[in-house]
């Protein structure tokens, strides 16, 4: 008997009977050179071409966290019990004992992070279609889109990268265990990694109560329970290990509390403004993606109701709860394009999932009158030429960091950025600025989130309440004598406010700006002006200088 192709158009796997040795390592072979090849266009390439941009408030903040985990953790301190859990930053503070430019170091190790997410996002994909060469084509589109600046700006931007990891794995175990692969009693791992997810990313925590419903509605009460088991202990001893080694869990559940408080201090009008702006964005820079994604709705859509095929509907069902869970977080809070992108990899199951139905009724579809051969290759042309005119004008945005990167990669080794930089980005003039002016193991206070200039600058706040001081004014009620006093009490060697007014209503700028004055001990040595000229040049500034010595009372 011939053997069958082992590739057909599907990129199914055929029968391996009578199949020789060399042929089942040639399909292995061809196997991974699809993957690697759909990582290194979806996810390494983008990725690199924005490692080397400016410097940025988000990727800041969790360079800072970082920073602020190492230098407790390696003078001796212990864990810092301040803040939120951080446990991405945590695992990656090593940089720090690098000399090698801390931003750069975490972009490059984030770039790792997502080839990982992409190879379980592709092992997701192919067990929801039962296609190899379908599923390739559904992760480079969505990998992609996904890459690209609008979503991850120049890296390490959150551990959002690095949920996906543990969430894709969990998937695809529940995926297998459904076909029958995996035996039943394995539930219990989905729901430590769906654990882990949510301890990387604390807004992930509705996908494990998501998890739990359609693992109650495909298994019962036994798969469900095991999966809410195997959630609860992993969870415990993960958050349970972190707390424990900081001292307590007061402390973490306040920064929560902290955190709502300077949320809801955001005027309404600005969060209105996100959410329908950054909406619109997502849509404008994932328009492929989605309109495959829409398609393949109306395709299962009306399957579902032809066919009446429960299966089919379970498995629509757990995608389109994924997409619910994953728009409460911008709904609940500041709507940025990278809290929409978490429903992407939803809409790319959608689109596997029509694939699977796809081949599955393909020999009807192909009786169809219409749908002759010159109309398919119309339609298969058309889509890849308008697929490719995509995908040129993103490489080419991509493609315009590319001679800054490798330069701010060539200076990367010796911890600073490339100094002809300096003059395009308010991030590193400012830091310039701070740098002549803080003794050398002197305290540093910003505001209006500029994290960014704790790990640009070497220096960190005296304390945590003290490294944003936009949220240490909003805490104490816009309060000037209560700011002055905070101050004073643990008075940082420089501090710089934002000239952003945007970050609480009733002038917190404004009031912080005389709280310091008003402390009497300062004095402005620089002023960073705004200039739409310069990266993030709306973060302009004063700069203020101590010209007393103090002592702090609360460290």
């Amino acid at each position: 008997m011939k053997n069958k192709h082992l590739f057909d158009w599907t990129g199914k796997v055929s029968s391996f009977r009578g199949c020789s040795f060399s042929q089942k390592w040639g399909e292995r072979f061809s196997d991974l050179m699809l993957l690697l090849s759909v990582i290194l266009a979806g996810t390494a390439f983008p990725r690199l071409m924005l490692s080397g941009g400016f410097p940025r408030t988000d990727d800041g903040y969790y360079v800072y966290v970082a920073q602020y985990l190492h230098h407790y953790i390696a003078g001796g301190y212990g864990m810092p019990d301040t803040g939120g859990l951080s446990l991405y930053p945590l695992l990656n503070a090593w940089v720090f004992s690098l000399n090698y430019n801390p931003f750069i170091a975490l972009r490059l190790v984030d770039l790792v992070v997502a080839v990982f997410a992409a190879i379980l996002f592709y092992a997701m994909l192919k067990n929801e279609s039962g296609s190899r060469v379908g599923a390739a084509v559904i992760t480079l589109i969505f990998s992609f889109t996904l890459n690209q600046e609008i979503f991850i700006e120049h890296g390490f931007k959150n551990s959002i990268t690095a949920a996906f990891i543990p969430l894709f794995g969990a998937i695809c175990i529940g995926q297998r265990i459904l076909q029958g692969r995996i035996p039943d009693k394995a539930w219990w791992i989905p729901g430590a990694l769906v654990a882990l997810a949510v301890t990387l990313r604390e807004p992930f925590a509705l996908f494990s109560a998501v998890g739990l419903i359609i693992v109650f509605i495909a298994g019962g009460k036994k798969p469900a329970l095991r999966f809410l088991c195997g959630g609860v202990v992993s969870g415990m001893l993960l958050i349970g290990g972190i707390l424990l080694w900081r001292g307590g869990v007061s402390e973490a559940l306040l920064a929560y509390k902290n955190a709502g408080i300077v949320y809801g201090a955001v005027p309404d009008y600005t969060i209105l403004d996100h959410f329908i702006g950054h909406s619109r964005s997502t849509m404008v820079h994932s328009l492929p993606a989605l309109i495959i994604s829409v398609a393949a709705l109306f395709f299962l859509a009306g399957i579902a109701f032809v066919r009446k095929n429960k299966k089919i509907i379970l498995r629509l069902g757990f995608w389109l709860t994924f997409i619910a869970a994953g728009l409460v977080e911008p709904i609940m809070k500041i709507g940025f394009s990278y809290h929409f992108a978490i429903i992407l990899p939803a809409f790319a199951g959608i689109c596997a999932l029509a694939l699977r139905e796809i081949i599955c009724i393909w020999p009807a579809i192909a009786r169809i009158k219409w749908l002759n051969e010159d109309r398919k290759n119309f339609m298969m042309i058309g889509g890849v030429v308008t697929l490719s005119i995509w995908v040129f004008l993103r490489c080419s945005a991509l493609a315009d960091y590319w001679p800054m990167t490798l330069e701010t990669l060539a200076a990367a080794p010796g911890g600073n950025w490339p100094e002809k930089f300096t003059g395009y980005s308010n991030y590193l003039l400012a830091a310039r600025e701070i740098k002549k002016e803080i003794p050398e193991n002197g305290t540093l206070s910003v505001s209006g989130n500029m994290h960014a200039l704790y790990p640009l600058t070497g220096h960190l706040p005296p304390s945590r309440l003290l490294d944003n001081l936009s949220a240490t004014t909003i805490l104490l009620n816009l309060s000037v004598p209560a700011i002055q006093q905070t101050l004073l009490d643990c008075a940082p060697d420089v501090i710089m406010t934002t000239t952003r007014n945007d970050w609480a209503t009733g002038g917190g700028s404004a009031r912080l700006l005389e709280a310091v004055i008003d402390t009497g001990i300062y004095e402005v040595v620089t002023k960073i002006h705004l200039s739409n000229e310069r990266h993030y040049g709306g973060y302009g500034g004063l700069i203020f200088r101590k010209t007393k010595e103090t002592v702090c009372l609360t460290k």
